[in-house]
């Protein structure tokens, strides 16, 4: 009966420690698998905060750009309906047509 038992008990005590270690490796795996994701999420985010902000400079950029360019236009086109009435071009001609009078008859 003894040598029944014994037959039986070891090879049970041999799997319940193989068990148990196998369980206590695979925790210390998952660890280490988890300490190398969250290395990574933090690589991750670190270079999308740096996209981010080059993004942002690049945006206001832009938009000065398109603000200066904005008001270069406003600026033609003020000027170039001050220069186009016909009264500012009646004023300069005969402007023009009494300067030259005064000239020449001297």
């Amino acid at each position: 009966m003894d040598h029944i038992l014994l037959q039986v008990l070891v090879p049970i005590a041999t799997a319940a420690i193989s068990y148990f270690a196998a369980i206590n490796k695979s925790k210390k795996e998952l660890d280490i698998v988890k300490e190398q994701c969250s290395n990574e999420i933090n690589k991750i985010k670190i270079q999308s905060e740096h996209e981010l902000n080059k993004l942002e400079l690049e945006i206001d950029k832009q938009a000065s750009l398109y603000e200066k360019n904005t008001q270069v236009d406003l600026t033609k086109e003020i000027l170039s309906g001050v220069f186009s009435s016909s009264n500012l071009n009646e004023l300069v001609s005969n402007t023009m047509s009494r300067e030259f009078q005064k000239k020449f008859k001297n």
